[in-house]
């Protein structure tokens, strides 16, 4: 088959019912020169068999009951040579080299694949409430997951990409529990330390201190006489939601939340003077209940979705260009929600780019996402957040590197460079390995920055600068 002509999906069902074809008859055939391969020591061709017969569960289990034999029938041959003390020393050493062994075919055959992100992927789909079924242990999966963790050498790129997929659940709410978002961050202190899961605590808090801060809100406008609506505030600090991209959105304010986005400007101002208040409109989200239909449907939009359903406030019809002058949104996004509403069916499409509210519009559901009927990211948008991404980690770690550098020499005050450089990597290799290369820049940088200097009698001697 050629590569591209199916969808990925159909490519491994394709490729598997050929390997069962192929292979799943001849398993004494296999068994025979698998056993040859291991005699032989022959670790390499092993691996690429394990991973071919990956697809075949029953074979795969049977080649893997004869390693445990094999490991066994070598363990026998010692019984009665040795003593008690002697048997079991050696009894400990071989269950502990057929760990590594198997530790070792995991790192080479599979987790060769795994990136970062795909790992990241898979912890936010076990975390999102809707892709959980229960037809399994949701925390076997997780420890299952974990265990591939340490497997990841690039722990602060899978830093970046989990912190972006906690951030989106913890705004649409969709996390399972809170709680289980605590044991995660908890589990990757384990692994990596506090310093690395910081940001990922600091976001539970700010949405904990949010909750306060709503009820705070809610006092003062009733102090004020004003009504208390439902509204909900989630107040994020800047520096640990670094995920979350500041879109150049403009759009006029209805007037029918003009009052209270006002109002909370005013109140917030007025609590920290010195802080400034920015609206992430795009990562904000609204309930809208209808009265021009059968039934009172209550949609939930963006506050684009909103800002154009307000509209049919007053007018039944209206243009592409009614829209545009109203709502100081540009043609393509208009276009594009358009489209959204005619696929639920809220509005229709008459004549030349007039639409129509549709007061027909049924639904057997009473509340709809329409947030969720929105079209996932394109290629283009996907390609430019991965090289944001690239850029963000790239400096990311040329100022870790430089950071360790000055703090392992401020505690050596001299040291000679190869083990200077062999300390950088053992300090960083818990969240990534970096480059010799990428060291050795480093200390070029901080010499001309005059953090360290060259020791006179020795050239290759580092002395930190007080």
């Amino acid at each position: 088959m050629y590569p591209g002509r199916y969808p990925p999906e159909t490519q491994v069902k394709v490729s598997n019912v050929c390997v069962k074809s192929l292979l799943g008859d001849r398993i004494e055939e296999v068994s025979e020169y698998y056993q040859i391969l291991r005699s032989n020591g022959k670790h390499g061709p092993l691996q690429r068999l394990r991973l071919l017969f990956y697809r075949l569960p029953e074979t795969f289990e049977y080649l893997l009951k004869q390693d445990f034999r094999f490991a066994e029938a070598k363990l026998a041959e010692q019984s009665g040579c040795v003593d008690d003390a002697v048997y079991t020393s050696m009894f400990v050493d071989l269950v502990s080299t057929i760990h590594r062994h198997f530790e070792d075919i995991a790192m080479s055959t599979f987790t060769a694949r795994l990136t970062p992100a795909m790992l990241a992927k898979h912890i936010d789909a076990l975390l999102r409430r809707k892709d959980h079924h229960g037809t399994r242990d949701l925390h076997t999966d997780i420890d299952n997951a974990m265990t591939l963790f340490k497997f990841v050498d690039d722990k602060d790129l899978f830093q970046i990409y989990y912190a972006t997929l906690l951030a989106r659940r913890l705004l649409r709410r969709i996390s399972v529990t809170d709680d289980i978002e605590e044991r995660m961050i908890v589990k990757f202190q384990v692994f990596c330390g506090a310093e690395y899961c910081r940001s990922f605590r600091e976001m539970l808090i700010d949405l904990e201190l949010s909750q306060d801060l709503t009820r705070e809100f809610r006092a003062w406008q009733l102090q004020g006489g004003g009504e208390s609506p439902s509204f909900h505030v989630k107040l994020l600090s800047a520096r640990h939601w670094t995920s979350l991209n500041v879109p150049d959105m403009s759009f006029g304010i209805p007037p029918e939340i003009l009052p209270l986005y006002n109002r909370f400007s005013t109140f917030y101002s007025q609590k920290h003077p010195k802080r400034r208040l920015m609206w992430l409109w795009d990562h904000s989200m609204t309930e809208l209940q209808t009265n021009c239909f059968d039934k009172r449907y209550k949609f939930l939009t963006n506050p684009i979705q909103m800002v154009m359903l307000l509209q049919y406030n007053d007018h039944e019809i209206l243009s592409v260009e009614e829209l545009r002058r109203a709502t100081s949104l540009s043609a393509d996004v208009i276009d594009r929600m358009l489209l959204l509403f005619i696929g639920a069916n809220i509005v229709k499409l008459e004549g030349d780019h007039q639409y129509r509210l549709n007061f027909g519009f049924k639904s057997k559901k009473i509340c709809l996402n329409l947030i969720s009927r929105l079209s996932p990211a394109s290629t283009e948008t996907e390609t430019t957040e991965k090289l944001v991404v690239q850029e963000n980690i790239e400096l990311h770690r040329k100022n870790a590197i430089q950071a360790t550098i000055v703090r392992i020499m401020k505690a050596k005050q001299a040291m000679k460079g190869q083990i200077l450089i062999q300390e950088v990597i053992a300090q960083l290799s818990k969240r990534f390995v970096p480059q010799v290369a990428d060291i050795k820049k480093a200390i070029d940088i901080l010499l001309e920055k005059e953090y360290i200097e060259r020791m006179e009698e020795s050239s290759d001697t580092f002395v930190y600068i007080t």
